[in-house]
């Protein structure tokens, strides 16, 4: 229903006249003149009322829009909206789902009605240098709406993604302002598996600080018919972001908040200091010593030893000590500590560390322009003790139409500063999860002056106090400045033809501030203090120019055209300064370089990024009857990074489409209502080699390179020696994969499905293979030389339904991919991971996964000393309560040759899940997401486990340890008072067991409760009487439930190294955390 009231009333008249005999001009005469037949008339702008309906009734959120102009309104619940019109004004009504409608406001009682439209045709997809219809699309393309994304606040859209689209494998890292490890479909490489993302159009391989509210939605592009229009840097797959635009109407501002509280999901669980002493007493015990220690006192047998605590720690194992004599100066370390039984965990971690957020957005838009501004804050403490993140983030986007809407200019422009205070490495052997296992208990926090306690007394390791050691971190900082976005053009230069010109820009700046302390109390310390200065910097640009050609032939054939040109630049360096020896420890001071001693400068610089691009590409949409589709797609590379002769590659794409619906003998399925099977072939390639591989570079250095020509032995001459050896020969490497997929919207669209079955072969892998010795020190370069090949399956499943005030929904991903090496060198030499204090954890090699286990294999433990005798020769080690292991080649002895592949970081399919369910103003949301079949290497046994250090121990250590029934008897004698246990007997001289083997590979498969929220969405009282438009509140849970049997404190690790996939050394637990937001639209 529309109504118009006018009220012209007397004295509006009277004022109007006597205003008028005041005015001499003529001009004035004549403006109040048609002013007052306006008025008579009707036509002057009043409050206009309606309703907007469906087939199913009333809509709520409907968009009524006054055409050409910026005013606008929203239905309420009901349907019903009220909006500032003139009669003739035509009304643009519009709603998701349904044919947008026009109706013109003519002063009778009018409900307007929406037809049900096409959903697909609807949803606009943003592909590669444009958009199109998600209904007409032929590659594997996945998108993640905004509102998924928000609902698990996170420092990064990555960490946001995790579950929420198949084929995309994701490991959050657990600490503040740490980024995900990013994957799709697998690994297609043994160098960078990273994908590339582009940001309003702007391509990049950082993910960097953006603000994940800035998102309005993110398109994963999966296969290369999709990816292969970006080229050289689309093996991997492509992550589209969209950020947020104004949307037509009035200007509205919102204001959105949450204020959370973390704990540690997870706990370490390392021994008390009476635990500890009991596992000492045994170790020794069994490995036929008298058990006897620096510290402890030990008395009575095996079956019941006796732990005695000592009073100090230093003076070791001290019942007494005259505390007058604690000196802590260079020449007088005399640092008297008391004994304790400290929990290193519970002094590192803390309760309720806060995270919260606050946004404020202004966006509007008109028929010929949008805007929108915003401005946010983000801070997050871990639950570990000093360490934290600071995000503050300015963002502006807009675009007008002018020359008659024949050209649009535009800018998305994102500034964004964040700080990363104090921290640790993960998988650090030094850093809070793995200190907590190996820091000894009987050691306090502080010593008896108040000063941090050290390990200087006897049989207490080498260990950093954990505590003293984040408390030291707490001043170092890095910060970084990000500018990014781009400024473009679009003219209709004719009626079927639009050019586009975009220039795209990412400045990165860091700044990182080390503080070096001095350690006295740390056996191996100093009273040195220090400070490092990290200065970084790089930039990025691309200038992009396209032409698109769009026209429909006889109402059936569609084509659309794209041709383009594509230069890119991208340079970075990086200079770092230290000094010591500064004269005051207060940071102020010790943050200033010029204040430390001269004599001890260090520098360094060199540059990080260096390569350009010249791209051409080329696309062909083509369309017949809305039931067959096909697309083109062709790009030529020229990079830098080779040498002319093999610089340019060329990659080919095509994909088609089949929409089986629209076929007349699918007229009688009516619960099918949109059907479409799709197949794509395509190549891309990958120039990830670093930027000089062509090139032979040089260095000259004191222990490189510095020779005494002269005879002179204490001062030789500075020379040059090959750094990097050059490789000209070498060429793109090349994915190329085949993908074949179905849509499916069933039942009313109550029903959809996404299934793609895909391969991809990458052959021509660059790698880096040993030089010979004779060569010299110089790095080797990449070399064209290996293959491998990835297949595997995506499917999502989605279902909801509305009935009445209730509403549903449920959906569902899984996806799954193989890994395999068809080929390296010419000897197919396999490619060895990292190592640690043991040898290489991984190994790549011919027809296995990348990065897989190596070590021995264990077959349990040792019962009797008959089993013992009677497996193969491994020298003295074999013995009741010792580890099995497998003679793998069968000669009969146990040694280097058995060890083989124990274990695949690798999953048997990745999932997720979601739930939504609605009454009213309350909605729930239930998230979770998870793994199957992985394996992970927990390093962190290998030091908590065995008689490694001489710190602490894991409580499994002593508790799950095999234990013969007599232990006073001899060893042959033994047999096993806990047959079923799963560590290997205490042995103070066993330094076998702890080699890589089978016993450090556990089962990391998982699911986790990702989040669950509970909103409730305003009314209009609460609206009134807050004065706003709309808003909701929300309380969230995250990481509240985690169903795994891995021992480690979280299952989801990982080491940014694809040659050492699956590697725990000391990963962060995530955090519980619970939230309280509100989201408010104040107009």
């Amino acid at each position: 229903m529309v109504i118009i009231v006018v009220d012209l009333n007397k004295s509006t008249i009277n004022y109007i006249n006597k205003f008028n005999q005041m005015m001499k001009k003529e001009l004035f005469k004549k403006f109040l003149f048609l002013l007052a037949f306006m008025l008579s008339a009707g036509i002057y702008a009043q409050n206009v009322t309606g309703v907007v309906t469906s087939d199913d009734g009333p809509l709520p959120g409907a968009t009524v829009l006054v055409k050409g102009t910026n005013s606008f309104a929203t239905t309420d619940f009901d349907g019903n909206f009220t909006i500032e019109a003139s009669q003739g004004d035509i009304l643009v009504v519009s709603f998701v789902g349904y044919t947008t409608a026009e109706a013109p406001v003519d002063g009778d009682q009018l409900t307007i009605s929406l037809a049900l439209g096409n959903l697909l045709e609807e949803v606009i997809v943003t592909t590669g240098y444009g958009t199109q219809s998600k209904r007409d699309i032929t590659g594997a393309v996945s998108t993640v709406e905004a509102d998924d994304l928000l609902s698990v606040p996170a420092t990064t859209f990555s960490q946001q993604l995790q579950g929420r689209a198949a084929g995309l494998t994701i490991t959050n890292d657990a600490t503040p302002g740490g980024e995900a490890n990013v994957r799709i479909r697998g690994f297609g490489t043994i160098g960078n598996n990273n994908p590339l993302y582009v940001i309003d159009g702007v391509p990049t391989q950082q993910q960097g600080n953006l603000n994940p509210n800035d998102i309005e939605s993110i398109q994963i592009l999966k296969d290369a018919s999709s990816s292969s229009i970006y080229g050289a840097r689309a093996a991997n797959g492509v992550i589209i972001i969209t950020t947020k635009k104004g949307k037509i109407g009035k200007t509205q501002v919102s204001y959105n908040s949450y204020y959370g509280w973390q704990n540690a999901a997870e706990d370490v669980e390392a021994l008390d200091a009476q635990g500890l002493g009991e596992y000492l007493y045994l170790a020794d015990y069994y490995a036929g010593k008298t058990p006897s220690h620096g510290q402890y006192g030990f008395s009575g047998t095996p079956e019941n030893p006796q732990i005695s605590i000592p009073n100090y720690v230093f003076p070791s194992g001290a019942a007494t000590a005259n505390e007058s004599l604690y000196s802590l100066t260079p020449d007088n370390i005399y640092a008297i500590t008391r004994s304790a039984d400290t929990n290193w965990w519970e002094e590192v971690t803390r309760s309720n560390a806060p995270i919260t957020s606050h946004q404020l957005t202004a966006s509007g838009a008109t028929e010929k322009s949008q805007y929108a501004f915003t401005t946010s804050y983000f801070s997050q403490d871990s639950p570990v003790q000093f360490v934290g993140y600071e995000r503050v983030t300015l963002r502006a986007n807009s675009s007008t139409k002018v020359l008659k809407d024949r050209l649009t200019v535009g800018q998305n422009f994102t500034l964004s500063m964040d700080n990363r205070k104090g921290g640790f490495p993960q998988n650090s052997e030094q850093n809070a999860v793995s200190a907590s296992y190996k820091h000894h208990p009987l050691l306090p926090v502080y010593d008896i002056a108040g000063n941090f306690a050290g390990s200087r007394g006897l049989n207490l390791g080498n260990n950093n106090a954990p505590f003293a050691r984040l408390s030291r971190n707490q001043d170092d900082r890095s910060k970084r400045i990000r500018a990014f976005g781009s400024v473009y053009a679009e003219a209709r230069i004719a009626d079927k033809i639009t050019a586009k010109t975009v220039f795209g820009f990412d400045v990165i700046g860091r700044r990182g501030l080390y503080i070096g302390r001095p350690q006295p109390e740390y056996i191996e310390g100093n009273f040195i203090n220090g400070q490092t200065s990290l200065f970084q910097n790089s930039y990025q640009w691309n200038f992009t120019n396209q032409v698109t050609y769009k026209e429909t032939f006889n109402d059936v054939h569609k084509v659309e055209a794209l041709l383009g040109v594509e230069a890119l630049e991208a340079f970075g360096e990086q200079f770092g300064a230290g000094r010591q020896r500064f004269p005051f420890e207060t940071t102020p001071i010790i943050s200033f370089l010029d204040a430390g001693n001269q004599g001890t400068s260090s520098n360094y610089g060199r540059s990080e990024l260096d390569y350009a691009l010249w791209s051409q590409f080329a696309k062909l949409n083509y369309g017949f009857g809305d039931k067959y589709l096909a697309q083109v797609v062709v790009r030529n590379d020229a990079s830098s990074r080779f040498k002319a002769a093999t610089n340019s590659g060329v990659f080919p794409a095509f994909s088609v489409g089949w929409r089986i619906s629209e076929e007349n003998f699918m007229s009688g399925l009516s619960f099918i209502d949109d059907l479409k099977v799709r197949y794509g072939w395509g190549q891309t390639g990958n120039q990830e080699i670093g930027d000089y591989n062509a090139y032979t570079s040089y260095q000259s250095t004191s222990f490189n390179s510095s020779y005494p020509i002269d005879g002179n032995v204490t001062a030789a001459t500075a020379g040059f020696n090959a750094s990097q050896y050059g490789n000209p020969n070498a060429k793109w490497e090349t994915t190329t994969s085949s993908n074949f997929g179905l849509d499916a919207t069933l039942i009313d669209r109550k029903v959809n499905i996404e299934f793609d079955l895909w391969s991809r072969r990458t052959t021509d892998l660059l790698l880096n293979i040993p030089i010979a010795y004779g060569a010299g020190d110089g790095g080797s370069p990449a070399i064209n030389i290996g293959e491998m090949f990835n297949n595997g399956f995506d499917l999502a499943i989605s279902y909801g339904d509305q009935k009445g005030d209730f509403g549903y929904s449920i959906s569902a991903n899984v996806s799954q991919y193989k890994n395999e090496i068809i080929q390296l060198d010419e000897f197919n030499t396999p490619i060895f991971g990292a190592s640690r204090r043991v040898p290489s954890l991984t190994r790549t090699s011919v027809g296995q996964p990348i990065s897989m286990f190596f070590g021995l294999q264990t077959d349990g433990i040792f019962q009797t000393q008959a089993e013992a005798d009677a497996a193969p020769d491994f020298g003295a080690y074999n013995a009741p309560g010792k580890f099995r292991f497998v003679d793998v080649n069968g000669d009969g002895e146990i040694n280097d040759d058995d060890r083989t592949e124990i274990g695949s970081p690798h999953p048997d399919f990745t999932y997720g899940i979601n739930l939504n369910l609605s009454y009213k103003n309350i909605a729930l949301n239930v998230f979770g997401n998870g793994s199957q079949g992985n394996d992970l290497y927990n390093y962190v046994r290998y030091f908590a486990d065995f008689n490694t250090f001489q710190g602490n121990r894991s409580v499994r250590a002593l508790r799950e340890a095999w234990q013969p029934t007599n232990p006073s008897a001899p060893r042959s004698q033994w047999i096993a008072a806990n047959p079923d246990a799963t560590s290997p007997i205490m042995d103070a001289n066993d330094q076998t067991s702890s080699r890589t083997s089978s016993y450090l590979i556990e089962d990391g498969s998982y699911f986790r409760l990702r989040n669950i929220q509970l909103t409730y969405t305003f009314g209009n009282a609460i609206n009134d009487a807050l004065g706003i438009s709309g808003g909701n509140i929300y309380i969230q849970g995250q990481n509240l439930l985690t169903i795994t049997n891995y021992s480690g404190l979280n299952p989801e690790v990982s080491e940014g190294n694809d040659v050492t996939l699956g590697y725990d050394g000391g990963y962060m637990p995530v955090s519980k955390t619970i939230l309280v937001g509100l989201n408010l639209n104040l107009f």
